[in-house]
């Protein structure tokens, strides 16, 4: 399943990351991108913006 989560604080990137752990596909909406923590989720789940 696509899951789409808005917001790219602690819980968002919780919530994603059991997502993903289920097997669905995961993007998460954020104000900032280039954000330290949103980089490293996103470099540590093998995304590359989509």
């Amino acid at each position: 399943m696509k899951i789409g989560v808005l917001g790219s604080g602690e819980v968002g990137r919780r919530l994603g990351d059991g997502f993903i752990e289920l097997g669905h596909l995961v993007k998460i909406g954020t104000r900032d991108p280039k954000k330290g923590e949103v980089v490293q989720w996103v470099s540590s789940h093998g995304g590359g913006g989509r």
